[in-house]
């Protein structure tokens, strides 16, 4: 009975999503973004995780897109997103997919999406958690403070080498701690910004998106997605 509820439920959302994104002919959240070519470069410093991605210390080719989620002009505050894709990570056009959004660093806010008005000096957050290895974490990337703050800075700030990320991952109530940084650099053109597909369960190697509301984006992602005009 649960799990008719369940595939029930998750029909729903994917219709939902369907409409919705049919209705806007572009994403439903951060319509308003650009893409970057990037480089994540774990750095293992603690205990291991128990998961390959980030127990071994390496370089990755990323694809980083930052945008606003309600596509508000700037500078108004919105919900910022930064999102990360680890390419071919997991083998053959296996990506590792992170969604992350503006948030703060303290327990409990980090599981809140908190407008910001730029995206300098700001803590992102995954919001919800995954499990990683035999832990459940949020996934996380902090800003520098600076002068990033819109997109078009952010761009300057790429094309120059001066945009760097560090990405981080927290359990539910300790600290946030290190695992990597991610350098960003050119941009890509908006064509090929607007092809992305980012879904939250693009992942493997043992990291895995945890509990009920991760299983309904599983559902609303790809119906959103495909409703889409390009």
């Amino acid at each position: 009975m649960l799990r008719a509820v369940r595939g029930l439920v998750m029909r729903a959302t994917a219709t939902i999503f369907g409409v919705l994104s049919a209705i806007r002919g572009a994403r439903i959240f951060h319509p308003k973004g650009a893409a970057f070519e990037a480089t994540v470069e774990i750095e293992p410093t603690g205990p291991a995780y128990g998961v390959p991605l980030l127990d071994t210390r390496a370089a990755h080719p990323a694809v980083v897109r930052l945008s606003r989620g309600a596509g508000l002009p700037e500078p108004a505050p919105d919900i910022l997103g930064v999102a990360i894709r680890l390419t071919d990570v997991h083998g053959a056009a296996l990506h590792q997919d992170l969604l992350l959004a503006s948030s703060r660093e303290r327990p409990g806010v980090r599981h809140l999406m908190v407008p910001a008005p730029g995206f300098a000096g700001h803590l992102f957050s995954s919001i919800l958690l995954y499990r990683v290895g035999d832990q459940q974490l949020l996934i996380g990337a902090r800003t520098p403070a600076g002068a990033v703050h819109t997109i078009d800075e952010a761009t300057a700030a790429a094309e120059a080498g001066d945009l760097r990320f560090e990405l981080l991952v927290a359990p539910v109530f300790g600290r946030w701690r290190r695992v990597g940084t991610v350098s960003v650099r050119h941009r890509l053109p908006q064509a090929a910004s607007e092809a992305l597909r980012f879904n939250p369960w693009n992942t493997g190697g043992g990291i895995m998106p945890a509990g009920p509301l991760q299983r309904l984006r599983r559902a609303a992602y790809p119906a959103s997605q495909a409703a889409r005009p390009t």
